[in-house]
């Protein structure tokens, strides 16, 4: 099995390490308000406070954990690579 590495393009200068982790904790931050905000617009309140969740529930919670989970890998991924906003890899001159 072959690992799969970043190779860096050597005519373009990347972002430090730790703004790339940094950009990515915010897209993360971000991705999570937002579908925090989904959550309680489509679960039903007495899911959200008795936990006397339906199956409907149940599934809608289950899919908008899996859309936070890839959009965190996403931003990983796009982040590491620089392209980004915020983290860009800039040109060389």
């Amino acid at each position: 099995m072959q690992s799969a590495q970043f190779k860096s393009d050597p005519q373009f200068q990347y972002p430090p390490i730790w703004r790339r982790v940094l950009c990515t904790l915010g897209y993360s931050v971000g991705a999570f308000a937002g579908i925090s905000v989904l959550g309680v617009l489509l679960v039903h309140v007495d899911c959200q406070l008795e936990d006397k969740c339906s199956t409907s529930d149940r599934i809608i919670d289950t899919l908008l954990s899996a859309a936070w989970l890839v959009a965190t890998l996403f931003a990983a991924f796009k982040a590491w690579r620089g392209e980004l906003p915020g983290c860009r890899k800039q040109l060389r001159t």
